[in-house]
């Protein structure tokens, strides 16, 4: 017919409703109470302010919770063990109960210091102050408890619990694979992918000396470390468990990805590979689909990074620059992802990995 078609292999968004939404530097996702099955709140981050939008009867608007600092910007937020929520600012750790969305307990770092990054499981917060320190938190009902402190000698520029659970009363240092720890657990096909089911056994920082390092938890002593060869910074990180085998994925800020095989066993971080995804800071977060995990690279050239064969393989996203991603899983929008672009807040469903996509031009 004289037309001509692109193919490509990929991934395909596709798009179920849009809201004009600019700005945006961080997404969560929170359900209304911890054993709920949808999510129901979206907190989005900007540079002076948090904002929420929530899910009421048939409506999707913004909304107030009361226990949230929206007067500034949130640098983590997620549901927390005893039916609680936290909030990370640059100020403080907010624990906000969730039946009553007021303020419960409040940790304030140092008098002189600011939160720069945090990361956050059910039962775990560490967050990285000024002056490259880093404080683990205990979260109890009504309590956040301090339980480890380490001076890392650079400033920390990201941070992520690792996905390798320790099992309950086992150590927090290398164990054996026989110890029972567990990977990470996936709700079915749901886009959320779950954290720890216990206590994390690694911490990762991304160093802005360009060095990554991994800490064995809650001790916070350092097992590894790789200097990741260019004057970079890490701008992302995580320890992601796929196809039975654990990865250490850093995302920097010239648009690169850098990659390590993870041995938990030894604490041992070997095969080092670094491929361009785009050109601007890359920012990584880990979802689900169809009982699978992956990895969702924002960037000006989004990519979703997964395993077949028990090896990588990087799909484009046909939505052509994404700033943040946030999988959220609420009863109108199911095992969705929110992509935030430059002028948009998009919400859809993931296509099959590795999908043939065909455009006539």
């Amino acid at each position: 017919d004289g037309s001509l078609r692109i193919i490509r292999t990929g991934i395909g968004i596709n798009e179920e409703a849009s809201i004009e939404a600019s700005g945006i530097k961080g997404m969560w996702a929170l359900r209304a109470h911890e054993g709920d099955t949808y999510d129901k709140y979206l907190v989005q981050s900007f540079i002076e302010e948090t904002r929420v939008m929530g899910i009421e009867g048939e409506e999707f608007g913004e909304v107030e919770l009361p226990g949230l600092d929206s007067a500034v910007p949130t640098l983590n937020c997620a549901n927390v063990q005893f039916d609680q929520y936290v909030q990370v600012t640059q100020r403080a750790v907010r624990l906000i109960a969730a039946g009553t969305l007021q303020l419960a307990r409040e940790w304030l770092p140092p008098q002189g210091l600011r939160i720069s990054t945090a990361a956050v499981t059910p039962s775990q917060i560490v967050v990285a102050t000024s002056g490259g320190h880093l404080v683990s938190i205990a979260v109890a009902l009504g309590e956040l408890r301090e339980d480890g402190h380490m001076s890392m000698g650079a400033e920390v520029a990201c941070l992520d619990l690792g996905v390798c659970a320790a099992p309950a009363g086992g150590p927090s240092v290398p164990v054996t694979a026989s110890s029972g720890a567990e990977p990470m657990a996936l709700e079915g096909a749901a886009s959320r992918a779950q954290p720890p089911a216990g206590p994390a056994r690694f911490l990762a920082t991304g160093m802005w000396d360009g060095t990554v390092r991994l800490l064995a938890m809650p001790a916070l002593n350092e097992v590894a470390r790789r200097v990741l060869g260019a004057e970079v910074i890490p701008r992302s990180l995580l320890l992601q468990r796929m196809e039975g085998i654990e990865y250490l994925l850093c995302g920097l800020g010239d648009g690169h990805l850098a990659t390590f095989l993870f041995d938990p066993e030894h604490a041992a971080l070997t095969d080092p590979k670094r491929l361009l995804l785009a050109t601007h800071p890359v920012t990584l977060r880990r979802f689900a689909s169809n009982g699978a995990s992956h990895v969702f690279a924002a960037s000006d050239r989004p990519t979703v990074i997964s395993s077949t064969n028990r090896k990588l393989f990087y799909s484009n996203v046909n939505v052509k620059e994404v700033n943040q991603m946030c999988p959220f899983h609420a009863s109108p929008f199911p095992d969705s992802l929110v992509l935030a672009t430059e002028q948009r807040l998009i919400f859809g469903t993931v296509d099959a990995i590795q999908k043939l996509h065909i455009r006539t031009i």
